[in-house]
């Protein structure tokens, strides 16, 4: 990346404490739950940690886009709007399906998406499978379908 971003524990370290704790918990499932499954080592997770790609407002808070990227492999940009979770993924090579049907088939885009999150919002997965948006509902689908995707990607533990 060339940009600067911020490790999404600093980001989430400069919200008002009202925000922080609402956040805090969501930010550990990133951080203990779907990071470490993109990674073999605790070593190449610290090298490669959680960034903040940009922020954007839903019900009442500020959330971050959580920015997870194994270079030359993937990079992973994470939505939250309420129970949903967006993911929106660049990789260099074609995705397979192999994904069981975990994500929503057609990606419904939030309304009026923010500014400087809309750029992070790609094609829908039959349209594109190197950058492509799914749409998931609930935390342990989201998990699920990261733990497919770095399996299929080669990633993590084997």
């Amino acid at each position: 990346m060339t940009e600067e971003l911020k490790v999404i524990e600093q980001w989430a370290l400069e919200l008002p404490d009202d925000q922080f704790n609402r956040i805090a918990p969501r930010v550990e499932v990133i951080l203990d739950e779907i990071h470490p499954l993109f990674f073999s080592s605790d070593e190449e997770e610290n090298e490669n940690p959680v960034r903040a790609a940009a922020q954007y407002a839903y019900g009442g808070m500020i959330l971050p886009v959580y920015l997870i990227e194994v270079p030359e492999k993937v990079r992973l940009y994470l939505f939250e709007f309420g129970r949903k979770w967006f993911v929106s993924i660049d990789s260099p090579t074609p995705v397979p399906d192999v994904f069981l049907g975990i994500f929503h088939s057609g990606l419904v885009m939030p309304s009026h998406p923010q500014p400087d999150i809309a750029n992070k919002f790609f094609e829908s997965y039959s349209q594109n499978k190197k950058k492509f948006t799914v749409e998931i509902f609930a935390d342990s689908n989201l998990h699920s379908f990261c733990f497919l995707l770095a399996r299929n990607l080669g990633l993590g533990f084997s």
